[in-house]
């Protein structure tokens, strides 16, 4: 696969894309002295006496909401501004007493304010750059931008972000017994769902993915969609065809190109295919659902996410206890579909890799090394996916 491409976007279509390089503050956040509370910027000696307890009377000579411009010049002794949050601290004041700690705002210049308890010097004042310095690296390349991340581009004056080009990905899904959902099944058909869920788990991945038209078991249909989406993508997927039957499109076809197929020691997920059609490489998985969703996670998933950009490649990783035992299947590692709560992973299927109803309840993969024994209350690896909770 490519190398990760970086590109330019808005910051309304940035997110969930990774940083491609570091961001800088272009000027200091705050870039002005401003009050953290709403309340009374005064002159700290003139509302604390030697005793620090006398209360102290102050004339209010400004009123400063948020944008206002506080640059007031000299100020008369014994004055204070009315000040809300966010609102510049005139030059001449060095403290803000929260509006809770007098007698309340005034409704007009010129009337006084009674302050009936005493803060440090300098308190409820945010500085200019206490948050970010000028120079200083907000956000660094390899970052997702997340929700909260996008506001510290905009706080920044950006309007657009250098972001890793997501891969573009085709899904094709073969077999003659496939049919779509808006038409009625017949006898030994089935919908078509491996197209659906490996397009909507390689978005979740970041990358953006064309679920082709299935094909049915035919070479020449296949090769002809083949041709017709390799140009336009970066990689194309394939789930089916490549078992070790007599009707084994996908592996007949690719049989004269650049990909290999081969068996690999897990479970489910046997049989694989992998290499490049026409120069765009391509990844072929079994056709069985569970077959294909765990063959995804094992193989393609941490390498969508690497080329990407993306630091965590792979999903998080727990040890758990074992629910219910699993039952050792042959010299293979397995990748059992489970569920995952306060520390036990109990697998939801017999390892069946046809199991609609395991991929509806899973939300972890448990992982059984060869040798490992897979008994009851044992302590395995497991991943946790994307699903019920």
């Amino acid at each position: 696969m490519p190398a990760p491409t970086p590109m330019s976007v808005s910051l309304d279509e940035a997110v969930g894309r990774v940083l491609a390089k570091d961001v800088c503050a272009r000027f200091p956040i705050p870039s002005f002295d401003n009050s953290a509370v709403d309340g009374f910027a005064v002159r700290h000696d003139e509302v604390v006496g030697e005793s620090s307890v006398r209360p102290a009377e102050l004339t209010v000579h400004a009123i400063a909401p948020a944008g206002t411009d506080t640059r007031l010049g000299d100020l008369p002794p014994r004055s204070a501004v009315q000040i809300m949050t966010g609102a510049p601290l005139p030059p001449a004041l060095d403290t803000v007493i929260p509006v809770e700690w007098t007698t309340g705002f005034v409704i007009g210049l010129g009337q006084p304010v009674r302050i009936t308890a005493h803060p440090e010097c300098g308190a409820n004042i945010r500085r200019r750059g206490e948050d970010l310095s000028e120079g200083a690296v907000a956000l660094r390349a390899g970052d997702v931008l997340y929700p909260a991340r996008t506001a510290v581009l905009a706080a920044l004056g950006a309007t657009s972000a250098s972001v890793y080009r997501p891969l573009r990905v085709a899904v094709m899904s073969t077999g003659t017994e496939l049919t779509e959902q808006s038409k009625q099944l017949h006898h030994g058909q089935i919908y078509e769902s491996n197209g659906v869920m490996l397009s909507a788990a390689i978005r979740a991945a970041g990358a953006s993915a064309e679920r082709v038209p299935f094909v049915s078991d035919d070479i020449r249909l296949f090769r002809d969609a083949l041709a017709e989406y390799s140009q336009s993508v970066d990689l194309i997927v394939t789930t089916g065809g490549i078992s070790a039957g007599t009707h084994e499109v996908v592996k007949s076809a690719l049989s004269q190109e650049d990909v290999s197929f081969m068996q690999v020691a897990i479970k489910p997920g046997r049989p694989q295919g992998i290499g490049h059609y026409r120069g765009t490489p391509i990844v072929c998985f079994p056709g069985n659902p569970v077959s294909a969703y765990t063959s995804f996670e094992v193989f393609l998933r941490p390498q969508l996410r690497r080329v990407m950009g993306y630091r965590a490649t792979t999903r998080q990783v727990v040890r758990a206890c074992l629910g219910s035992a699993i039952p050792k299947r042959g010299q293979a590692d397995q990748y059992r579909l489970g569920t995952y709560e306060d520390g036990v992973a109990d697998p939801v299927s017999t390892g069946a890799s046809h199991s609609i109803r395991a991929l509806g309840a899973a939300n972890c993969l448990i992982i059984l090394p060869v040798g490992v024994e897979g008994a009851e209350g044992d302590v395995v690896e497991v991943w946790l996916l994307d699903g019920p909770h």
